[in-house]
């Protein structure tokens, strides 16, 4: 049997809220019983009066044209009937029916004494049935004095109005009872999902998520699961990422080791200059290989800081043009440089000149790279708001919308032959220096419709 922790947050949220409706209720009860207890029995009193005034002058009138026998029936019944026990005195103080008075009438006889005042008397509602007094005018001309009491009058009390409220009362806080476990039950399962969902995530399930049925809930809870699937979708492509990172730079590694090691092999029968220049080529490519895989560590680290300086695109983006010219050199292809702001004011961006350097860079180098013979690569700054946008285009074969999707990850490439050159580092390389600098890279088809591609980065200005 699961054993019942009253520490966790169903048993608080459900006993907060049924110990508070049902305080709410009981001190409801008491106050509507206070209320009845005093209030009730003046309006009771008020409405009796008027019956005992109406009832007794009915009867008064009477006794002037029927006999005593008639007479006494009729207070009879009005005793019977309306619960008023009535008494008529004339002038000379005696009762017309020479009926002794009971002793609560007898009392409140003696308290008037001959007052020749008409007034209505009453003992405290909750000590007794009220009793009455008035002088009245009968039909012969005479005054006469009618003294009277509700008898068997159900005055409420507090003890009375409670115990017929216990039944209910009780039934209300069973079943604001049962309202207050729903309503906790309500608020704590998609706790629940959400903490096995984040048990499973950190047991390694990375397909872990909290479901439709909670991300769909309209309200905080709901905006919690999405954001919780959102993340843990980042940290499953994050991981993904970092699973294939650690593959493919083991594929990229193994290939220049295994020449090292049969180069030296070789060395070791015979020494040989082509050899070292192999040996030499791999040392190379694999310092290359680990310095960039630092430079994207450290640019993908928060930690890090970069160097700020006020940078002018459009003479940072002329000298990189220059040198890629000087290496195409003799090719049959050319690389153009269309600066649209030069002759405005210059376009300056703030950050670190050698890392936009390199972004800039290897992107004009990989649309060199893929720019068919006998073709142009064209790179354009322009202004666009409050963002520079340098825009680098290619003649080549273009990528497919699944390839897209895929090369900025490190050690990605294209599909076709010349695409796989390269250690597909640098497009991964250009996007972390542009997100550092606040910017945003992006590839596409050429806005014209020719084959090739376009990359389109884009920077804060510097204020």
């Amino acid at each position: 049997m699961r054993k019942i922790r009253l520490r966790s947050l169903f048993w608080r949220i459900f006993l907060s809220l049924w110990l508070g409706s049902t305080v709410l209720m009981v001190g409801t009860s008491l106050l509507i019983a206070v209320i009845a207890e005093r209030e009730v029995p003046d309006q009771i009193r008020a409405h009796i009066g008027k019956l005992f005034r109406g009832t007794a002058n009915a009867l008064l009138q009477l006794h002037g044209r029927v006999d005593d026998r008639t007479f006494a029936a009729a207070v009879a019944s009005t005793r019977d009937d309306y619960g008023l026990d009535l008494y008529f005195f004339d002038d000379t103080g005696r009762e017309v029916l020479d009926r002794p008075l009971p002793a609560p009438l007898h009392d409140l006889a003696l308290e008037l004494g001959e007052k020749s005042d008409t007034r209505a008397g009453g003992m405290p509602p909750l000590r007794g049935p009220p009793s009455f007094s008035e002088r009245m005018r009968g039909p012969d001309g005479r005054l006469y004095r009618v003294l009277g009491s509700a008898t068997e009058l159900p005055l409420p009390s507090g003890n009375l109005i409670l115990g017929t409220m216990l039944a209910p009362l009780l039934f209300s806080v069973l079943l604001a009872g049962f309202f207050s476990a729903l309503s906790a039950r309500y608020l704590v399962a998609p706790i629940d999902d959400l903490r096995r969902a984040t048990r499973q995530l950190a047991a390694g399930d990375l397909d872990s998520r909290v479901g439709a049925a909670l991300r769909e809930r309209t309200d905080e809870f709901g905006a919690l699961a999405a954001d919780f699937d959102r993340m843990a979708g980042r940290i499953g492509g994050l991981i993904g990422t970092q699973r294939q990172l650690m593959l493919d730079l083991s594929h990229e590694l193994r290939s220049p080791l295994a020449r090292l090691r049969v180069a030296l092999e070789l060395m070791r029968d015979e020494p040989q200059a082509a050899l070292l220049d192999r040996i030499e080529r791999d040392t190379d490519r694999m310092d290359i290989l680990i310095g960039e895989l630092l430079l994207l560590a450290r640019l993908e680290s928060p930690e890090s800081e970069l160097a700020s300086a006020r940078i002018d695109l459009g003479e940072l983006l002329a000298e990189i043009v220059d040198d890629a010219r000087l290496e195409i050199a003799g090719q049959p292809r050319a690389l153009h440089f269309d600066d649209e702001e030069e002759e405005a004011a210059p376009t300056v961006v703030e950050g670190d000149r050698e890392l936009l350097r390199r972004a800039f860079e290897n992107v004009i180098r990989n649309a060199l790279q893929h720019t068919s013979a006998n073709a142009d690569a064209a790179v354009v700054l322009v202004r666009d708001g409050d963002e520079a946008l340098i825009r680098v285009i290619d003649s080549g074969e273009g990528f497919s919308d699944a390839a897209q999707s895929r090369l900025f990850a490190p050690f990605s490439r294209g599909e076709s032959a010349r695409q796989q050159q390269g250690n597909g580092l640098g497009l991964a390389i250009a996007r972390a220096a542009v997100q550092r600098h606040g910017g945003d890279i992006r590839i596409g088809a050429r806005a014209d419709g020719n084959a090739g591609a376009a990359v389109d980065i884009r920077l804060p200005l510097g204020q």
